[in-house]
């Protein structure tokens, strides 16, 4: 009976588990390293993983955490040269000066700055999807009770085809099921980098306000992130490897 059981479970955990291995990293950056521009870590090209300042200010690795800063806005790019369009970035972040954290796919410098670009205005507690680029403009935003000035928020930014797809939540919950906005565009397709920043209101209205954003990791895929493997998954392997332990021993 024992090892029908721990058949059973461990099928369940193994079937759950591989839920979030399914997709293929094309780099996990948790700044561990203490830099932005040594060889560690490689992403699955074996291609070392560096940050580049958008912009002309300095990029910082305080423990493990990137620290974007800067004057009105500040943002840290990454090329991903792999010749990937269909792309899922995810990110953790906390605003500590400014209002806006955001991310960007499909990134290009090309003649201007061009990208997808997942927001949340703390100032206006709103959770928003735009158009940077010659035409910037704001796709859709919507009410939030998140707020990054006081707690760490994850924002996942999916580019696949022409389905463009926000995810956002707080850092301590599970993953939404569905998308907080998701909609259909064909203005950028072509393959880029992706970016994390953050920037206050003044960046867009004029003056000059501190901007200061802490991102805790950078996951790149070219398939969906799935959500990390939950607590209760965890506490289901633990069964399987007790229940698998009795048995030997009653054998």
């Amino acid at each position: 009976m024992i090892g029908k059981l721990t058949m059973l479970v461990l099928s369940v955990a193994v079937a759950i588990a591989t839920t979030h291995v399914s997709a293929e990293d094309i780099f996990f950056d948790d700044f561990s390293d203490g830099s932005v521009t040594n060889d560690v870590p490689l992403d699955r090209d074996n291609n070392p993983v560096t940050w580049q300042p958008y912009d002309t200010l300095d990029l910082l690795v305080d423990s493990t955490d990137l620290i974007v800063s800067g004057p009105n806005f500040a943002s840290a790019f990454q090329p991903l040269d792999v010749g990937v369009a269909d792309i899922s970035l995810r990110s953790q972040m906390r605003l500590l000066e400014g209002d806006y954290v955001g991310v960007v796919v499909r990134a290009r410098r090309a003649n201007v700055d061009e990208g997808y670009v997942g927001f949340i205005n703390a100032q206006t507690s709103t959770v928003g999807l735009s158009r940077a680029g010659s035409k910037s403009d704001l796709v859709a935003s919507l009410p939030t009770a998140l707020d990054p000035a006081h707690q760490d928020v994850i924002l996942q930014l999916d580019a696949f085809g022409d389905q463009v797809s926000l995810w956002a939540w707080a850092a301590d919950e599970p993953m939404p099921a569905e998308p907080t906005i998701s909609v259909q565009d064909t203005r950028f397709r072509a393959p880029g980098g992706v970016i994390v920043w953050t920037a206050s209101q003044e960046f867009f209205t004029g003056g000059t306000t501190q901007a200061t954003g802490v991102y805790r990791y950078v996951q790149a895929s070219d398939q969906h992130i799935v959500p990390e493997p939950s607590a209760a998954i965890h506490a289901i392997t633990g069964l399987a490897c007790l229940l698998g332990l009795r048995m030997r021993r009653s054998s």
